[in-house]
């Protein structure tokens, strides 16, 4: 009865240890088959650069014969706030069960920004510069002097030298006082170059500027340039230099033997009839050219008191026309004019010119009335045929008064004399008409006779005479441009020679004497040929050719100004300026580089922070920004993080880089297979109460301690161990039915 107590005892402690261990053994036993039978478990440790430990721990399931661990697995594990360092798989070595996950921190989405102005201005209304800055909500940008300073407009200052200000994204607009920079010139000296066909004689003169301590080297292809319009150098090799102490430079030149060009001035007759001639004009005509002058350009060219009989005509003039006769009719007529007594005795006859058309003669205009008479009808005479009497009468003229015409200075200029009566004490100057020419009266009214003379002060005339100048074009009969010219008072035409503004792109069709008509003359001009394309080499100073275009130019032209000239290569400004003569089709213009006044540092830091490479960029003087498209030495195996516009700050700008390079995981030497010998876990020790699952975590032994090896995590022994279990116990449990079975069989 004992020994069934016992064995029964027996096969109750076992089915008891049986039930409590077998379902922890079979867990253990299943764990490795948690992915299909022919698929194996990989334990993925991530690691970031920028921790010293791994961050997270995953485990995978792939194929028994997986060599690569796809994208999708590798996230499937993705501690939150990470992303993978690369965008493939990783490769998996033959028999590895643990990885190296390389990540890196999801960047923060940037936060609202805002470009705030920074208005400079002298006073509390005048902008002279703007600028802007960025601020993200919620920040604040303080901008002291110093930050201030660098944003100033170039010229200017602060007016407050220690002043800051503080911008958030709030802040609509910043106004800072600056003041005008008062620049000191240069000490500069103007020296000038004389070009001279011999030792004393001078043609032209030129002036370069040099600063104090510099040297000027002006070659021969710059001399050329300065050489007056006409002239040539006498040595074409020649070279000089130029110093602050030079007081002047000689430079012996040629003239240029120009051909006169093949001109036939050709004559335009004016006719009353087949042999009268009225007057004569010219118009040059060069060889092969042909000049129309139609009804207005002869009207403007007709003799005074004349107009066209045809006012329709029109004529062609060629270098060929020996002349031409043009008809015309007068717009006056001659009237005698016949002075008589009142008895009818003839005194003097003169004559008149009067309108064409006028029927009578007013006595007002009669100008020859006999010495000693005066006229005793006044008024209208009628015109009868081709005559008018005007009835005259002695005047009584009992003394004569000599006339001293004098200047302002009492210098005489000229005596005459004039009949008065013996009573007359006083001369009125309006009875004096013998003026010297040239002269009129300085002070007028009744000038007292003294001793039988009286003395009148005279001044030379003022010809002050304006006259309007109308360039026509005689193509459509247009006002091209109106100026003046200041002519004598009694000029009665003027000289197209005396026209010195004539305008661009026209030149003078008919030459010769306008007529004065009212206040103005018609002067008719044609278009100018523009038929001579100019080479334009740009070259430094020391002769290097940086670029050649060309410019249109007249044909007559010899020379090109420097003003005309707008495409001057970038970079680069014109060093001599003025007229450049043109030699053969080609003009040299002497350059030198514009300086840039500033270079900005362009720092690339990583996202954490580390400066990995400072380079540098020229930039316009008041460029606020660097596009990151302009960088071209970012650093190799690394990308540009954030695009854009930088800003620049104290002459210098950050910009975000990211590395472009995967490492490969290493395999640390710390950890040693030997830490984890199998006999530090004998059976006694790992009890199923001891060996709690939270005592083997993955963490204590790191996967970069054995990538590539099979791991020592004592999962194999504890399926053996449970086994082995499971075996004893049926082994038990048999012997015990056994033993009951012949224990019944005794009694």
């Amino acid at each position: 009865m004992r020994n069934y107590k016992s064995i029964l005892c027996l096969l109750l402690s076992l089915v008891l240890i049986f039930s409590v261990v077998f379902p922890m053994g079979a867990a253990a036993v299943e764990e490795p088959g948690a992915g299909s039978s022919g698929s194996k478990g990989i334990k993925l440790t991530y690691v970031c650069n920028d921790a010293e430990d791994p961050i997270h721990e995953a485990m995978v399931y792939v194929s028994e014969d997986a060599t690569m661990v796809q994208v999708a697995d590798l996230e499937s594990g993705m501690p939150e706030g990470y992303q993978l360092a690369q965008k493939e798989g990783l490769a998996l070595k033959p028999g590895a069960t643990e990885l190296l996950v390389w990540v890196v921190k999801t960047p923060a989405p940037a936060p609202a920004s805002k470009n705030v102005p920074i208005k400079f201005m002298t006073d509390g209304t005048t902008v002279v510069g703007t600028r802007e800055v960025t601020v993200a909500e919620g920040e604040t940008l303080t901008l002291n002097a110093a930050a201030l300073a660098v944003l100033v407009p170039e010229g200017y200052e602060l007016q407050n030298k220690d002043q800051s200000v503080n911008v958030t994204y709030n802040t609509a607009e910043v106004r800072v006082l600056v003041s005008k920079i008062e620049v000191p010139a240069p000490a500069n000296k103007n020296v000038p170059i004389k070009f001279m066909t011999d030792g004393t004689t001078v043609v032209g003169t030129r002036e370069v500027t040099v600063a104090e301590g510099e040297t000027l080297t002006l070659n021969a292809a710059a001399l050329a340039v300065l050489v007056p319009e006409g002239y040539e150098l006498q040595n074409k090799d020649q070279s000089v230099n130029v110093t602050y102490n030079t007081a002047e430079v000689r430079v012996l030149v040629s003239k240029i033997e120009v051909p006169a060009p093949a001109n036939k001035n050709v004559p335009i007759k004016f006719m009353t009839d087949g042999t009268t001639v009225v007057g004569t004009r010219e118009v040059t005509v060069a060889e092969g050219e042909e000049v129309v002058l139609n009804g207005a350009a002869l009207a403007v060219l007709a003799p005074e008191g004349y107009e066209l009989l045809n006012k329709d005509q029109s004529v062609k003039v060629t270098y060929n026309t020996a002349e031409v006769r043009v008809l015309v009719q007068s717009l006056t007529k001659s009237v005698l004019v016949n002075y008589v007594t009142e008895d009818g005795t003839l005194v003097l006859t003169s004559e008149i010119v009067v309108d064409r058309e006028a029927g009578h003669v007013n006595t007002s205009v009669l100008t020859d009335v006999p010495y000693g008479y005066e006229i005793a009808n006044t008024g209208d005479m009628s015109i009868k045929g081709n005559h008018i009497d005007v009835v005259v009468r002695e005047k009584e003229y009992t003394k004569s008064i000599v006339v001293n015409y004098v200047d302002e200075e009492g210098n005489l200029v000229l005596t005459s004399d004039i009949l008065m009566s013996k009573e007359a004490t006083h001369v009125n100057t309006s009875l004096l008409k013998d003026v010297p020419y040239g002269y009129e009266i300085a002070v007028t009214g009744d000038v007292r006779i003294e001793d039988n003379t009286v003395t009148v002060v005279v001044r030379e005339k003022a010809y002050t005479k304006s006259v309007l100048v109308n360039y026509v074009n005689e193509a459509d009969n247009k006002c091209v441009l109106t100026s003046s010219i200041v002519v004598y008072m009694d000029a009665t035409s003027v000289n197209t020679a005396l026209l010195t503004d004539v305008p661009t792109g026209y030149e003078i069709a008919v030459t010769g004497d306008m007529p004065i008509e009212g206040n103005h003359i018609n002067v008719f001009v044609r278009e100018k040929t523009y038929t001579k394309s100019v080479v334009v080499n740009y070259i430094t100073e020391d002769g290097t050719l940086v670029l050649t275009s060309d410019v249109v130019v007249l044909e007559e032209q010899t020379s090109v100004n420097t003003s005309v000239l707008t495409d001057v290569p970038y970079g680069y400004e014109i060093a001599v300026t003025g007229d450049m003569p043109i030699e053969g089709n080609h003009i040299d213009v002497v350059v030198r580089l514009t300086p840039y006044t500033k270079s900005v540092l362009v720092n690339y830091v990583t996202e954490d922070g580390n400066c990995v490479l400072t380079s540098d960029i020229v930039m316009d003087k008041d460029a606020t920004s660097v596009n990151t498209s302009l960088l071209k030495d970012v650093p190799y195996g690394y990308a540009i993080a954030i695009t854009g516009d930088m800003p620049i700050e104290n002459g210098q700008v950050f910009v975000t880089v990211r590395s472009t390079y995967v490492p490969e995981p290493t395999v640390p030497e710390e950890t040693k297979p030997e830490e984890t010998k199998p006999e530090e876990t004998k059976p006694e020790e790992t009890k199923p109460v001891e060996t709690k699952p939270e005592e083997s975590k993955p963490v204590e032994t790191k996967p970069a301690a054995t990538e590539g090896k099979t791991p020592n995590t004592g999962d194999a022994s504890h399926a053996m161990t449970w086994v082995l279990l499971l075996t004893v116990s049926a082994v038990c449990a048999v012997c015990a039915f056994f033993f009951l079975k012949k224990g019944n069989a005794n009694r």
